[in-house]
């Protein structure tokens, strides 16, 4: 599948950057070997919905909901992942906020703060100085990226960060 994902770069230079950085050290993720440039070519590929409208239940490529935003993104790179914030959570290894890293996924409780059920998801866009920007299908903006501490509405509906389990990727590079 990694042959795949390197070879769809060139194939298709149109969906993701075909221009491969200088820096082509592995990052290590939980035991999952991933390049620096299949990371940051995750991630720009993610940027390319940026301004498309949320849509209820819609995974795109026109318009998505938050879960189904991250169902495209990861789906493109070979990962399933179910329709739903609380079924992603349940496939993540938890990780703290201070750790995560870009490609992380961040869950929030939905509309009521008070409840802690999982009712939105968002993809780790970057990390600068403790300064967390993410990645995700808003139902008032759409697809946007938007630093974490810069929100109130989603800093009070933080519930925690997690990383994809390394079994998720298991068929990856088979």
């Amino acid at each position: 599948m990694k042959w795949f994902v390197l070879l769809s770069f060139f194939i298709f230079p149109w969906i993701a950057p075909a221009q491969k950085s200088s820096d082509s050290t592995d990052v290590v993720v939980d035991s999952l070997s991933v390049t620096a440039f299949e990371l940051d070519s995750m991630i720009s590929y993610a940027e390319n919905f940026i301004g498309c409208r949320y849509g209820y239940g819609s995974c795109g490529p026109k318009t998505f909901d938050c879960s189904g935003f991250v169902q495209h993104v990861y789906g493109k790179y070979g990962v399933q992942l179910p329709h739903t914030s609380g079924g992603i959570a349940e496939m993540c290894d938890e990780v703290k906020l201070k750790k995560v890293k870009p490609g992380d996924l961040l869950f929030f409780a939905g509309r009521k703060v008070s409840k802690k059920h999982i009712g939105h998801v968002s993809i780790v866009h970057s990390v600068e100085d403790d300064k967390i920007t993410m990645i995700h299908a808003t139902v008032q903006g759409g697809v946007m990226k938007e630093v974490l501490s810069d929100s109130e509405y989603f800093t009070k509906r933080f519930i925690r960060a997690g990383r994809l389990d390394k079994h998720v990727f298991s068929d990856k590079g088979k």
